[in-house]
């Protein structure tokens, strides 16, 4: 977080007398020559760039100069996105520091900052309108970039611009930074690399994950590109894969129950030039079937996510497409399953009805640029709606389903991706659904891709943001909770240049769900933002001990030793800068209760795709949605993990079963009992027809109730 207040200028003598307050932070060797330099006069701007070391408030900044008298302005920033050189032009202060040097030679200027509070990687001290003849002294000490990186530049301490062009240099400039910092030196690093230590192979793509319990121990698997592994019941994996018959590197992989048995099958889109199914029983054995009916090549994969549409019990499958061959926009694809053990797709994409849009890039291709999807019932009717994140500037995709086969998109009419500056779209890059304020309706977190040079050009980019969801009172519209003009946009999130997938998970079991951004590109770094009760967010990276992490497309939470926390299924980038499988294990052993459910479907699709919980302890209410494919080319498990704080006990979990729309409570007055910290399976009974029940309990599960609580 980054506060930003308003000072006077101050120009200021020079002093001989300095207080120095807090912990010092030094780039520069002070053992070392101190110098000026500058390539010529036109260079006029000079960035020194810090890496924090842990999160603190910035009390004092020294300044060294030499040469003549004369004046500059000093500013300081913050993370600035991320980026080589301060380009978002959002200043601490909305007033910068001005040095007056009324004495030549070697002089010191201090400034104070008033409650500046900085928790991300990077800040900048940047000096601009230096009087000709004055300069800002540096160390002659050659020395590597903090971080180096072909796709993401290099991370140097000195930088200087002219209007045209930057130029780096390999020293450091002689500037002081004094903190107050908010922790010890040492990171508690809650989110530990488990990766080998568990039996994966570090070495294997992580483009496409998915998590899931196919053989029935209560272990959750993994899908990683491919590549089967097989939950030892301890947290460690056995790489199953040649055991399991799959071969090829799939764009996506997912567990799936396509035939609907009750078994989980494994899924491969756009695999060797077509899309297969391996059928499993149950045991662990799979059969190898092709689905004909998918195209061949389907090119740009970049989502897959899978539902049963018409409620006949079979799963459907929706595929976005990136671009093949790149930029030329791919197509999207919605395949029916007709149902019975056939395996016979029918493609129904024409059923998806876009808002009119022109691609002036490619005027003749009606497609966008999809990074991502995900299918939830945002509007509480019991049907499946779709969203889809599109890049390049490309409007996003939101389907309302009508609920007789056909969808609507409003994204437009519901102020989704849409730009202030122009009222242009951004560049979408993941999705996630979940009730983060915990008041019935699902929200949106929106993962995009945004240059800070072009927000400072007024451009249309956009950071992250979560769209709050109204509920049934305003018709479950959307508030975008990103405020332009307030530090942070109001909402904790802070602007990051290559945002690409996010996952909502409660890392803490506190009852709030908070969330995990992943970024392209070295020396781009991911961030997790722990929620708070206002629902805003505080970023916590450094804590869990991830703050340079870089990971690639997207990520997974999963409590994969049933321990009772979730664990981080995610990348990291590889010396060649291709990004591999990680797995974080979270040891925060936070003290909190949580509760996981486990449903079993006897009616509809068995997996209870699409299935409502609402989880009842004391005067909390949690609720969550099964999905079954989610951003880009990930798959979250289907047994949900509820953090109910310091609640001691669970009084009633209500289910709208999805499909015939059964509604069912589960509570001591129906003999259930459950148990908390721990997993708790619910097997489907007859109970109310959703269409049937009262208002009452319909509010109860958030089925089109008013009003809805905010």
């Amino acid at each position: 977080m980054i506060k930003k207040l308003s000072l006077i200028i101050l120009l200021a003598i020079t002093m001989n007398v300095y207080s120095q307050d807090g912990e010092l932070l030094r780039h520069w060797d002070s053992n070392a020559n101190l110098i000026s330099w500058s390539p010529d006069s036109a260079y006029t701007v000079f960035h020194a760039r810090f890496e924090l070391p842990r999160p603190g408030t910035l009390n004092q900044v020294d300044l060294r100069f030499s040469g003549d008298t004369g004046r500059c302005i000093i500013y300081l920033f913050g993370h600035e996105g991320g980026t080589v050189y301060p380009s978002y032009i959002q200043p601490l202060y909305e007033i910068p520091y001005g040095y007056l040097k009324t004495e030549t030679g070697e002089t010191k200027y201090s400034v104070y900052p008033d409650n500046v509070f900085l928790d991300n990687t990077q800040f900048w001290v940047v000096v601009t309108g230096m009087t000709p003849g004055m300069n800002l002294l540096m160390d002659d000490v050659k020395r590597e970039p903090n971080c180096s990186s072909g796709s993401g530049g290099n991370n140097t301490y000195m930088l200087t611009q002219s209007q045209t062009a930057q130029i780096s240099g390999p020293y450091a400039y002689a500037i002081d930074c004094y903190f107050d910092y908010e922790s010890s030196a040492t990171s508690p690093a809650y989110l530990k690399s488990v990766t080998t230590d568990k039996g994966l192979k570090d070495d294997i793509k992580c483009k496409t994950m998915a998590a899931a319990d196919y053989n029935g121990d209560d272990y959750i698997d993994l899908l990683v590109t491919g590549n089967l592994y097989l939950n030892n019941g301890d947290g460690s994996f056995t790489d199953k894969t040649s055991d399991a018959g799959l071969s090829g590197t799939p764009a996506s992989n997912i567990f799936a129950d396509m035939d609907n048995d009750g078994n989980l099958d494994i899924l491969f889109v756009d695999v060797e030039n077509e899309t297969q199914v391996y059928l499993g029983d149950g045991a662990g054995n799979f059969t190898k079937e092709t689905l004909s009916d998918f195209p061949l090549d389907l090119g740009g994969v970049n989502g897959v996510s899978l539902t049963d549409l018409d409620k006949d019990g079979y799963l459907d499958v929706f595929i976005a497409g990136l671009a093949s061959p790149w930029p030329q926009p791919a197509p999207n694809y919605l395949f029916y399953n007709k149902g019975s053990k056939s395996l016979e797709f029918e493609d129904k994409t024409n059923q998806l009805v876009k808002e009119k849009w022109t691609n002036s890039e490619y005027p003749q291709n009606p497609n966008r640029m999809s990074r991502g999807s995900m299918w939830i019932d945002y509007d509480n009717d019991g049907d499946q709606d779709l969203f889809i994140p599109n890049y390049r500037l490309h409007p996003d995709e939101f389907y309302k389903n009508n609920g007789d086969g056909t969808f609507t998109d409003i994204c437009q009419e519901e102020g989704i991706d849409i730009s202030e500056n122009t009222g242009g779209s951004n560049h979408g890059t993941g999705v996630d659904w979940a009730d983060y304020d915990n008041d019935g309706d699902m929200d949106l977190l929106l993962c995009q891709f945004a240059h800070p040079r072009y927000i400072a050009e007024g451009a249309d980019h956009r950071t992250t943001t979560v769209y709050k969801n109204k509920g049934s009172k305003f018709n479950y519209s959307f508030e975008d909770t990103y405020d332009p003009e307030a530090p942070n946009g109001g909402n904790g999130i802070e602007l990051e240049e290559t945002f690409s997938g996010g996952t909502w998970g409660d890392v803490n079991n506190d009852g709030l769900v908070d969330f995990y951004e992943t970024v392209y590109y070295g020396c781009k770094f991911v961030k997790l933002y722990i929620q708070n009760t206002d629902h805003t967010f505080n970023l916590k990276t450094w804590e869990y001990g991830i703050e340079h992490l870089t990971t690639g497309e997207d990520a997974i939470w999963a409590d994969i030793d049933n321990d009772g926390d979730l664990d981080l299924i995610t990348g990291y980038m590889d010396t060649d800068e291709s990004y591999k499988l990680n797995l974080l294990e979270n040891t925060m052993a936070a003290d909190n209760n949580y509760i996981d459910i486990k449903l079993e479907a006897q009616y509809g699709n068995k997996f209870a795709v699409g299935a409502r919980v609402k989880v009842y302890a004391g005067s909390d209410v949690y609720e969550q949605e099964i999905n079954l494919g989610r951003g880009q080319l990930m798959q979250e498990p289907y047994r949900l993990h509820f953090g109910i704080g310091k609640n001691s006990s669970v009084d009633m979990i209500a289910v709208r079963w999805y499909g015939n729309q059964f509604y069912k409570e589960y509570s001591s007055e129906t003999g259930n009992t459950f148990t908390i910290n721990a997993i708790n399976k619910l097997k489907q009974e007859e109970g109310s027809n959703i269409n049937e029940i009262t208002n009452e309990i319909a509010g109860s599960l958030g089925v089109s109730s008013y009003p809805n609580p905010a």
